[in-house]
């Protein structure tokens, strides 16, 4: 809906930045997924999202952390994985069976990073996706781990 649509509800071809519909902003889970459009050209919604891929950005250690509020809480994240894929849904689940299949899930979308970081996560943590095109069939994926609630 929120592709198409701004925070107004009314067509907007930049859309809107939006969470995954199984996330709940009441209470996080181990998972939250942010999407947005990638409009690079006018820095919009996600346009700026593609400078963590350049090494003058992220060879800065401070700009690893994300800083993402809900209304009942303040929280920081830490980066501890970038890639470029293919159309996939495979990073994007927000409920695990257990303990050992979301350590899993954390070791697949670490092991694709492009860029090596030194952030740790394990099955005790909550992440952050942030989810963006790219160059049409392509996703740029960011992943980061809570840090501070």
């Amino acid at each position: 809906y929120y592709l198409n649509r701004n925070f107004y509800k009314e067509k907007d071809p930049n859309g809107w930045v939006f969470m995954d519909y199984r996330n709940s902003i009441d209470e996080l889970g181990r998972h939250t997924i942010i999407y947005a459009h990638n409009r690079y050209y006018s820095g919009v919604m996600f346009g700026s999202l593609n400078n963590v891929t350049k090494w003058k950005w992220y060879s800065v250690k401070d700009n690893w952390d994300i800083t993402f509020n809900t209304l009942y809480e303040n929280h920081t994240w830490r980066i501890f994985s970038i890639y470029s894929i293919d159309v996939t849904s495979d990073y994007l689940y927000t409920t695990f069976e257990s303990d050992e299949s979301y350590q899993t899930f954390i070791d697949l979308i670490k092991n694709r990073t492009d860029i090596k970081f030194t952030t740790e996560v394990d099955k005790d943590d909550k992440i952050l996706t942030l989810s963006t095109c790219l160059n049409g069939d392509r996703r740029l994926v960011v992943h980061a781990v809570l840090v501070e609630e």
